[in-house]
């Protein structure tokens, strides 16, 4: 995400997929997931 002041604009570029399944396993055991899960009820 990017911030763009002078056009008052934010930018959004997608994560491509290899990114995040580079990630798999990284955070096991941590219960991000859990946080995760409980921030998006509230």
């Amino acid at each position: 995400m990017v911030v763009d002041e002078q056009n008052c604009k934010i930018v959004l570029t997608p994560i491509a997929r290899e990114h995040i399944q580079g990630l798999r396993g990284k955070y096991k055991g941590k219960g991000l997931l859990k946080a995760l899960v409980a921030d998006k009820k509230r």
